[in-house]
């Protein structure tokens, strides 16, 4: 069998849906896996990959957009590469044409992400149109990793999520609350949907005993941004105690934001840029506790990497956090830093307590998070795919 997943990043050192594809390609040697990527550089490229896998990098790779540009060249640069990205879809969907797979695996919703502020503008989803995968005549599946409109009402972002979930008759939803919403969008329509979690590779995120020391060790990770719940971190680090040592893995991120710079220079907090996937469980090794201010429902892959190494996580109490259950395998908290506070009190002094939980929090994962079982679950929607 062999199938290609069509995504518009793919460098799968941080995390994400890149590291979700990576994950397939490496733990389903039974499946040739392609890759149809957008190019890094000025070339189109073909990278060899794992198990005889190949990588395609369609060319014009995006201009680096700078935030502290003028006004007017941020404008032209942007502009330049909604150009850009129409070339490289006019490429993609030419290689889609000529090239043969059993099944084309697509993961959104950040296809051609680049029109839609674009369609924002005119207030009118003209440039979002033209990615449409209809012409394919063999099967095609879509996982969803995210749902953006649950941080926006905005026409268009809606628009889109309706247009991807017509285009497609099989659905993957990383996340309960992406299930139900595909659910309740596309009505009574038959489509095959399924609810297949993320996975954690165990061997890799393996436990560790929590050692006891004078600190307690907090450590976040993720990115700095708004949905990732950094105006809360910035709250948490004005208020945190004394007897915290905290340290911050800005997944991805390149350099830190001034408003939290001051506080992290101020504070002394550790702050760690750029950590490759490979060398996170060193990080939730040296930890006692994980905070994930993720401001979205569902689970995320930073929460089931840490449970694996048997660090308990702090998450908001938004709808289903399985498998975070409140003082059993995690901690779940309203967005309110003094009962952050008040939660990391108790933890600190009741170490035994939290050592219980994190060795319930690793048996979860291995019993059902693991990527054996999530890979085999996957492998199944292929080969159902390819019977029909």
């Amino acid at each position: 069998m062999k199938l290609l997943h069509y995504i518009d990043d793919f460098l799968p050192t941080i995390g994400g849906g890149e590291l979700y594809v990576d994950t397939l390609i490496r733990n389903l040697p039974s499946i040739t896996f392609d890759v149809l990527t957008n190019a890094v550089d000025r070339k189109y490229r073909t990278e060899s990959y794992y198990n005889n896998s190949t990588i395609y990098r369609i060319s014009p790779a995006n201009a680096p957009l700078k935030e502290n540009g003028a006004f007017v060249k941020r404008g032209l640069f942007y502009l330049l590469n909604v150009l850009r990205s129409s070339l490289r879809l006019t490429k993609k969907k030419y290689f889609l044409k000529h090239h043969s797979y059993d099944v084309v695996h697509f993961h959104g919703e950040g296809i051609n992400i680049e029109f839609r502020p674009f369609d924002k503008l005119l207030r009118y989803p003209l440039l979002s149109q033209i990615p449409d995968f209809n012409f394919l005549k063999g099967p095609r599946v879509l996982t969803l990793h995210s749902f953006i409109s649950y941080f926006t009402n905005h026409t268009i972002d809606l628009w889109w999520e309706k247009k991807l979930i017509d285009m497609f008759d099989n659905i993957i939803c990383v996340d309960l609350f992406i299930f139900n919403k595909v659910k309740c969008i596309m009505g009574g329509r038959s489509k095959q949907v399924w609810y297949i979690p993320n996975s954690v590779d165990t061997k890799k995120f393996t436990f560790e005993p929590i050692t006891r020391e004078d600190k307690l060790k907090v450590l976040f990770v993720g990115r700095l941004t708004a949905e990732r719940g950094l105006e809360f971190l910035q709250d948490f680090i004005k208020y945190m105690p004394a007897y915290v040592d905290f340290t911050i893995v800005g997944a991805g991120s390149q350099q830190v934001s001034k408003s939290i710079k001051e506080y992290i220079d101020r504070r002394k907090i550790s702050f760690f840029a750029n950590v490759s996937n490979d060398q996170l469980p060193r990080w939730y090794h040296h930890a006692d506790v994980i905070v994930n201010f993720v401001k979205v429902p569902g689970i995320s892959r930073i929460t089931l990497e840490a449970m694996a190494c048997g660090r308990p996580v702090i998450m908001f109490n938004i709808e289903d956090r399985t498998p975070v259950v409140h003082g059993e395998t995690g901690f779940l908290i309203k967005e309110d830093v003094g009962e952050l506070v008040a939660l990391l009190d108790w933890i600190n002094t009741n170490r035994g307590d939290l050592t219980d939980i994190s060795y319930k929090a690793r048996k979860i994962v291995e019993l059902e998070y693991d990527n054996c079982i999530i890979m085999e679950r996957l492998a199944k929607v292929y080969h159902s795919l390819v019977a029909r």
